[in-house]
């Protein structure tokens, strides 16, 4: 072993990442043999073949002369399960707050109610909807049960789920769907197998060899390698003519979530489904979102419209390729009746080509070009265009007409040219989202909608038009006509102990349905296990030399070593604090960086001060010593200026309501205490908060934010700390 060794001291790390592609760190010699010995010879040799002699190579190389073996691996399935009772039996804490949500659960379940549930950390409101939804499955009720981070639906999924199965002593299935992205598109790899980085080519060989849910979240490993190249897109998909459907990762799955007892996915995946008859899930009797505080935010962004100048062309000019080929090709063949249906296409194609091409030149200069902000617009960026925007918006419907057209006469008469079904399918539903795009982003008078537009350096402008209402979007879609029991649950849906603001969120107002709400009670002891302190002394939070004071505290209160958490609302912020902050033990998540990359480093490490913005402040899970401290820079109020909020404190202004006691400090109070929510995770952790920004105890909504706390905050001048 000691020659395999110093072999394997000469691997780099990407080397051994590519064979241990499920990890991102704490690679050693023994998993890797390992690995190697247990894979099948031609994955091996496909990278044996495609490179020149080095260390990896070598090290496969001996393992093989040494006639190193390893059994088999049998493929896991990390997105199905058959849950049966574990002989084991699993034990529960007694904890009054889970015991009221089950109840509450139960009852709603019962009488096809609603329910929205508060559940701190340490309620244990998994278990608490889990166990009724179990227990329904005798009844014939299927359960989704919808997370916003794929974390919390991996928890649930693979450690909650087989406790609620003991306890119930209960068999079932489960399975776990992601959106399309998510997969490997078999198609794709193989099409563009030769372009792949060899190394890349080997990570995902030996991924398929050992997983079988294709969900590309087990793969850890990427390297030099074009994600678009081999992950399933529904606009790519050719269905049941791919040589690869019975294999492929998705269509199986999505064929087994259907006929699964409890089908656990995202938000979007759940609002998508609504929409288009449940074409993903089947059938379902009962829905759970957890994580519901962010069902605003899906909403807008699932409901939301852009129209990218760049794109559009970019798209436009590929049909423009494959429709001028496909007419060749159809010349050869004389295919004359479809013939003239493609060339009607191509010749709209290319008129919208040109039509795009004048109106952005049009418009161009009102707009002002930097990657610094959202702009609002108004119908008056349009004027000297509106006729151009009929045509335009005639074109594209004229495309959905002829498309649809030649799709119908391909099925019924043309069966054999499936490949040009596919295409005129894919121009058919790329048009359809240009055409409604288009139709919202030039109609900037319409109330429903914020409108700005991003306009980037290189020419590219992309307009936007947002929600404003998401209520009446999520009541149609979700509330009204199914009748369905729904349970909404998170540990932030309260602001003082009201839910107005999430009921306005989700359109509760808009329907007649019995509801109840509730909040539990956690089975943590906060007074003992945390302290909050706000700090005095460090000056306006939206002024320069803030992060400077707030620097020197992060030293100055970090020097015990002790694991820490600063949650910063910008990376504007995080670059600043990475110019003044120097030594081993800061960790900086800056724009574009690998979250799990930096968690595992944050984890290893013996001291660490993880400084990082949004994808920290919810979702991440860091128990016991792995972190004892956050620290909060400023509370984490939207964009002043962003235009959708405008549009929304502005809706609220029309409503009678304050805007910003109405909406935008209720918004910043629910992501504080998500935060805050990150220091205690078990009954055994302790830890403290520091929050910097004075305003919590100088304004007048201070109170507010403090009786939202889990613990009454302590109020402390920087100074007292420092001569402490």
């Amino acid at each position: 072993m000691d020659e395999l060794n110093k072999i394997y001291k000469k691997c780099k790390k990407h080397h051994k990442n590519a064979i241990l592609f499920d990890r991102v760190s704490n690679f050693n010699m023994e998993m890797l043999v390992e690995r190697i010995a247990s894979y099948p010879s031609h994955i091996l040799d496909d990278y044996i073949l495609s490179v020149e002699p080095n260390a990896l190579v070598s090290l496969i190389s001996s393992i093989r002369e040494k006639n190193i073996s390893s059994k088999p691996v049998s493929a896991k399935h990390t997105a199905f399960r058959v849950f049966s009772p574990q002989k084991e039996k699993s034990i529960i804490e007694n904890r009054t707050g889970q015991n009221r949500m089950t109840e509450d659960v139960l009852y709603a379940l019962n009488n096809e109610g609603i329910l929205i549930g508060e559940a701190p950390p340490g309620t244990g409101k998994s278990l608490a909807y889990l166990m009724p939804a179990v227990e329904c499955i005798k009844n014939s009720m299927r359960t989704i049960i919808s997370t916003n981070t794929k974390n919390l639906q991996m928890q649930i999924f693979n450690n909650d789920t087989q406790i609620a199965c003991n306890l119930k002593k209960s068999s079932f299935s489960a399975c776990m769907l992601k959106g399309i992205g998510n997969y490997l598109c078999l198609h794709k790899y193989y099409e563009n197998r030769d372009m792949i980085e060899p190394l890349m080519r080997l990570a995902i060989d030996g991924f398929m060899y050992m997983y079988e849910s294709g969900d590309l979240a087990e793969m850890k490993f990427f390297y030099k390698t074009d994600m678009n190249n081999i992950t399933s897109d529904s606009e790519y998909c050719m269905d049941r003519d791919c040589p690869y459907f019975d294999k492929c990762y998705f269509m199986k799955l999505r064929e087994t979530a259907k006929t699964s007892d409890i089908i656990f996915t995202n938000h979007y995946l759940s609002l998508i489904d609504a929409s288009m008859s449940n074409r993903f899930f089947g059938e379902y009797q009962i829905m759970i979102f957890d994580e519901a505080h962010n069902l605003e935010n899906v909403v807008t962004e699932l409901f939301a419209y852009e129209y990218s100048s760049q794109y559009t062309m970019r798209m436009l000019h590929y049909f423009q390729k494959r429709m001028h080929n496909a007419v060749r090709n159809m010349i050869q063949s004389q295919s004359n009746e479809l013939r003239e249906l493609f060339e009607n296409i191509l010749h709209m194609i290319n008129e919208l080509i040109e039509q795009n091409d004048v109106f952005m030149l049009d418009i161009r200069d009102a707009i002002v070009f930097d990657d610094s902000k959202r702009r609002t617009y108004k119908q008056e960026l349009f004027s000297s265009n509106a006729e151009r925007i009929k045509y335009i918006l005639t074109l594209y419907r004229n495309i959905l007409r002829t498309s649809k057209e030649t799709m119908d006469i391909i099925n019924e008469s043309y069966s054999s040219k499936r490949l040009l079904f596919h295409l005129i399918r894919y121009v058919h539903e790329k048009m359809q989202f240009f055409h409604d795009a288009f139709a919202v982003v030039t109609d900037a008078e319409n109330d429903e909608y914020a409108f700005f537009y991003e306009a980037a350096k290189n020419q590219n402008v992309t307009f936007y038009g947002v929600p404003v209402d998401t209520g009446e979007m999520f009541s149609n879609l979700m509330l009204k006509g199914s009748g369905i029991p729904i349970i909404f649950t998170s540990a932030t849906l309260s602001v003082n102990r009201n839910f107005d603001l999430f009921k306005s969120q989700i359109g509760l107002n808009l329907v007649e349905r019995q509801y109840h709400e509730g909040i539990y009670e956690t089975s943590f002891n906060w007074d003992k296990q945390m302290n909050i302190f706000c700090i005095t002394g460090m000056g306006n939070p939206n002024e320069k030399a803030f992060l400077q004071r707030a620097a020197e505290f992060i030293r100055f209160i970090c020097a015990d070593n002790k694991k820490t958490l600063v949650l910063a609302t910008s990376y504007e912020q995080i670059g600043e604090l990475s110019m003044i902050l120097k030594g081993n033990e800061f960790l900086f998540h800056k724009k574009g960086d690998n979250p799990e990359l930096i968690i595992s480093s944050h984890k290893e490490a013996d001291s660490s001060v993880l400084i990082g913005t949004n994808r920290y402040w919810e979702g991440v899970d860091l128990p016991g010593e792995l972190l004892e401290r956050v620290i909060i820079l400023k509370m984490p109020f939207a964009v002043p200026d962003d235009p959708v909020m405008e549009k929304r404190c502005g809706r609220k202004e029309e409503m009678g309501i304050n805007p910003f006691m109405g909406y935008t400090l209720p918004l910043a109070v629910l992501k504080l205490k998500q935060g805050v929510g990150r220091l205690i995770r078990k009954s055994s952790d302790k830890g403290t908060v520091y929050i910097l920004d004075e305003r919590i105890v100088r304004k007048r909504y201070g109170s507010i934010v403090m009786k939202s706390m889990f613990v009454k905050p302590e109020i402390i001048n920087y100074n007292n700390i420092v001569e402490v």
